[in-house]
Formats: C-alpha cells, sequence, structure tokens
C-alpha cells in the first residue's frame, strides 16, 4: 500500500459570511444597532457590513438575489420557500413583523457564534442597543461555554459564548 504526501492547501482566512434576508434594510438597521456594524456597500439587493472585532465581512442578501449567487447550493430550499421569498421581495419595503426562521418555517442550518470574555457584560451591552430578547441562555454547556442566542429580524441564530471553567462533582481541585 503506497501512501501519497498532499501539499496542505492553503486557503486563508474567513473572509465573508454571506445571511439570506427577505429585507436587507431591516437586518442592516439591526446590525448596526445591536452590533455596532460599519456599512461596507448597499444597493437594491444588499447590504454589507462589518462588525468591529469580528473578522468575515457580513453580506445581507434578498433571497432573489441570493439564488442567483449560489445557483444550485440553494435549489432544493428555493423551490420549497420561492412563494414566500417572492412575497418579502414585493414587501420589503412594507414593514413586516420580524419571524425567526422557525417561525417561517426554514430549518436552522448554522450559528454564528461571537467570543466574549464577559458574559453579563456582553448581554446588557446587547440589550442597551435595542436588542428585545436572547431565545437560549444564558446557560453554561458541558464542553466549557456559558452561552446565549438571539436572531436577527431574518432568524439567523448568534451565540455570544465566554469561556469557563467547568468544575464536576468530587473533583474540585483535580487537574484536567
Amino acid at each position: 500500500m503506497s501512501s501519497t504526501t498532499r501539499a496542505p492547501v492553503t486557503i486563508g482566512t474567513l473572509s465573508a459570511i454571506t445571511l439570506v434576508s427577505p429585507d436587507p434594510a431591516s437586518s442592516l438597521a439591526f446590525y448596526e444597532r445591536v452590533l455596532d456594524a460599519k456599512l461596507v456597500f448597499r444597493d437594491a439587493d444588499s447590504a454589507a457590513v462589518r462588525v468591529p472585532g469580528v473578522g468575515p465581512l457580513l453580506n445581507l442578501l434578498r433571497p432573489s438575489a441570493a439564488e442567483e449567487l449560489f445557483a444550485s447550493s440553494l435549489s432544493s430550499t428555493s423551490h420549497q420557500h420561492h412563494h414566500h421569498d417572492s412575497d418579502a421581495d414585493a414587501d420589503a419595503g412594507g414593514g413586516e413583523e420580524r419571524k425567526g426562521a422557525q417561525e417561517k418555517g426554514q430549518k436552522q442550518t448554522m450559528m454564528m457564534t461571537l467570543a466574549t470574555a464577559n458574559l453579563e457584560v456582553a448581554m446588557a451591552a446587547l440589550q442597551s442597543r435595542g436588542l428585545a430578547r436572547f431565545t437560549t441562555g444564558p446557560e453554561t454547556k458541558p464542553w466549557g461555554v456559558r452561552t446565549v442566542t438571539f436572531e436577527d429580524p431574518a432568524g439567523h441564530t448568534w451565540e455570544v459564548a465566554q469561556e469557563v471553567v467547568i468544575v464536576e462533582k468530587g473533583t474540585e481541585g483535580v487537574d484536567k
């Protein structure tokens, strides 16, 4: 059996995350208010922002433009939700109420996590910027993080996580 050595693939850093949003203007206002995002680009179908301290650019993209951009990768879900997306496109300026992904019948397929040194301080900062509610938490996970989650106007889930030391009962003072 021969083994071949492959050269490592050097891709680089994650530079952008594209979030599909029926109303990019509403999502833009949310990210500017809650995460202090700075506008980089905006047109009728999209907005791109940078969040201080977060590496990747966030692209907020209307579903019709996303279908074009993603082509086949969205085809299975776009057929399922196409009439809803068209309705949202037509009503984008009408101020449709925020609905989470589960409320719209969409399946969550990813979550973005923001690290923090102090979860309570981060929660207070988000609430002071107008975040109405957290969808989960605060909750300590068995793998050593304390978290809360919230959703943007399009239903994308964000987690804020603080690393913590987990001490199991009966193991106080034992190095892990």
